[in-house]
């Protein structure tokens, strides 16, 4: 009795897998964004991002002791470390930067409308200057959300 091969056919491992893959992708990604389902996650980057820049111009207060404080300006899109405490605005040549973030999404920074900006100091021991306690940065976006320095210079997301 002779034995004739038949030709398989079907998937592969690799395939299926490779389908399962891309099929999580697009559940996880893109069918929330098409139903609008999952909410802005650009107010928990924007924060996220602050407070690594607060802590970065903080940080940099408490080890160059060359000038008795470092200054911090916000405005609606913009956060990062100024060499002048009077400057009101960044300047034109605005570089993102270990003490800079700017922001693109749809989160912003919520500043007064005069005189729209908000400025506020570490002092060499890290403590923020120059505001009320808590210091508070608010984030316009989906959903609001708020940092905190206490005046230790603990900062914080409550």
């Amino acid at each position: 009795m002779m034995m004739t091969k038949q030709a398989q056919s079907g998937f592969t491992i690799v395939e299926l897998v490779a389908t399962i893959i891309l099929i999580g992708i697009l559940a996880a990604y893109a069918v929330p964004k098409f139903t609008g389902a999952g909410g802005d996650y650009d107010s928990y980057a924007a924060r996220s991002e602050a407070i690594v820049k607060l802590r970065a111009i903080q940080l940099r207060a408490m080890q160059d002791t060359s000038q008795p404080q470092r200054c911090v300006l916000v405005t609606s899109n913009r956060l990062g470390m100024v060499n002048d405490c009077n400057d009101t605005a960044f300047s034109s040549n605005f570089n993102v930067g270990s003490t800079r973030m700017e922001l693109n999404g749809t989160a912003r920074f919520q500043v007064p409308a005069n005189p729209g900006y908000i400025q506020l100091q570490f002092n060499r021991l890290g403590q923020p200057q120059g505001c009320s306690n808590p210091c508070r940065v608010n984030i316009s976006g989906t959903p609001n959300l708020i940092i905190d320095i206490n005046v230790e210079g603990n900062i914080s997301a409550p």
